[in-house]
């Protein structure tokens, strides 16, 4: 499922719907339990071919990665055009970080 499948299917106007997105399992493998046993975290951001090609601002997608370089969770924006393009730094935009098995564990806004 992608943000914006997932964005449809959950009605971000109630925020009692976006309190429980940590996951009901205790595989250490899934939600935030896999930060436990980590020192350090490193942060790639995946350009697009837009950006790289046009220079025009697309939604970020970052993979987020443990110290010994194996990819522990994935963040993904969603925005608008408009917002990317005219506000820039100070643009709307939500942000999903998921772990490896696409469950939401951390759920960011900016109004």
């Amino acid at each position: 499922m992608n943000v914006n499948e997932a964005d449809e299917k959950m009605n971000t106007s109630n925020n009692d719907q976006i309190a429980p997105l940590l996951p009901t399992t205790l595989n250490s493998a899934t939600g935030l339990n896999c930060l436990k046993t980590i020192d350090s975290l490193y942060i790639k951001q995946l350009p697009s071919m837009s950006e790289i090609i046009f220079g025009i601002a697309s939604e970020a997608k970052f993979d987020i990665y443990s110290d010994n370089n194996v990819r522990i969770l994935q963040a993904l924006e969603t925005s608008s055009f408009w917002q990317r393009f005219c506000c820039t730094t100070r643009r709307r935009f939500t942000l999903r970080i998921m772990d490896n098995n696409n469950q939401d564990v951390i759920l960011m806004k900016r109004e």
